[in-house]
């Protein structure tokens, strides 16, 4: 499958997601002129194009076809997302298919090592510091005097 042929099917998702968003309105009769109007038209954004040919390059075949298999189970999860959503989505899932090679690209030592690091990240951040009990005591303790003291302001 060549870019072009991965970008059209992109395209017609969110074309396919579009048109299913025209259908869907919950008080149907309430906002009939809403429902007869015609849609926007729909487009992949330069941007979002140039963004999945990059990643496209960085995935084999396979992986092409698993992101648009994900990319189909993504639709039906979320049936009412906006169209504009699909291509962002494609975009996350081929960078979630290149990290993918590179993890397994790696050698045994250096995956043994990035996960002993997430490991040791995961517990710092889970981490709670204890307060020292003497500082703690001091900040609450408050002390009320007996006498009053009275402000006069003298013209």
């Amino acid at each position: 499958m060549n870019y072009s042929q991965f970008l059209d099917q992109v395209e017609h998702f969110m074309h396919v997601q579009q048109n299913k968003n025209s259908v869907y309105v919950p008080e149907k009769a309430h906002y009939q002129w809403l429902t007869k109007k015609r849609s926007s038209l729909t487009f992949l954004s330069t941007k979002d194009e140039y963004m999945m040919r990059q990643a496209l390059q960085k995935v084999n075949e396979h992986q092409k076809q698993q992101v648009i298999k994900r990319l189909l189970l993504w639709i039906e999860e979320n049936p009412y997302a906006e169209s504009h959503k699909v291509p962002e989505m494609c975009i996350q899932f081929l960078n979630n298919a290149h990290n993918i090679n590179l993890i397994n690209s790696v050698t045994i030592i250096r995956k043994h090592s990035f996960r002993r690091s997430l490991k040791r990240l995961a517990m710092l951040s889970s981490r709670v510091f204890p307060l020292d009990s003497t500082l703690s005591t001091a900040q609450k303790c408050v002390h009320f005097r007996d006498e009053a003291t009275i402000f006069s302001i003298t013209y």
